[in-house]
């Protein structure tokens, strides 16, 4: 998140600013935020998702065994607090409670019995909501997209009553506002694992 000037002043002499968030990297936090040198972000992410498998599973394993589409929506909030100085060397804070809508879809593609692939497309919008700025100047969040495809590489395995998952993702992504003003490209590649103890 940064902030940019707008040319000229508005009609009550306050100057214009513009508070960007990337809310293509808001999706990528499940639940906590950074510190960064004049920005704290506190963000949460609501997961939902539902798989309709397009073959027959095989009953002895509760993992990917068939073909199957996993359709996905992420409902992100975040707040962000930034302190610093504009290009114009002003000071300038701004509070921004923003929130995000990210839908997606995944093909499952079965490979072995405990591994699959699963290609994927996910894109959305994001806005941001200021609740405090500093005085004399007028601070707005423009509304955003952000979208995201790749392919991502999930393992699965069991120990004694332990299941286990590990997967890595290559992708590339973007955000963007909608009036033409800012505009990010990534790539990334990630790795996660998780442990889970079914009841």
């Amino acid at each position: 998140m940064f902030f940019s000037l707008d040319a000229g002043f508005a009609q009550d002499s306050k100057r214009k600013l513009k508070v960007f968030i990337n809310y293509e990297f808001m999706n990528d936090i499940d639940f906590g935020g950074y510190d960064v040198t004049g920005l704290s972000s506190r963000d949460l992410k609501i997961p939902l998702s539902y798989t309709h498998f397009l073959g027959k599973k095989n009953p002895n394993f509760d993992e990917d065994t068939a073909w199957g589409l996993k359709f996905k929506v992420d409902i992100n909030f975040g707040k962000y607090k930034f302190k610093g100085n504009t290009d114009e060397d002003i000071r300038a804070r701004a509070d921004v409670d923003a929130i995000s809508l990210m839908p997606g879809i995944e093909l499952i593609i079965p490979v072995r019995r405990y591994w699959s692939l699963r290609p994927f497309v996910k894109g959305g919008f994001g806005w941001g909501n200021v609740t405090e700025q500093s005085p004399d100047i007028d601070v707005s969040s423009p509304n955003s997209y952000a979208y995201e495809t790749g392919i991502k590489n999930m393992f699965f395995w069991d120990w004694r009553a332990f299941k286990f998952r590990f997967a890595n993702t290559l992708s590339t992504g973007g955000n963007g506002t909608f009036d033409g003003a800012q505009e990010d490209f990534f790539a990334k590649f990630k790795n996660g694992i998780d442990v889970r103890h079914p009841h």
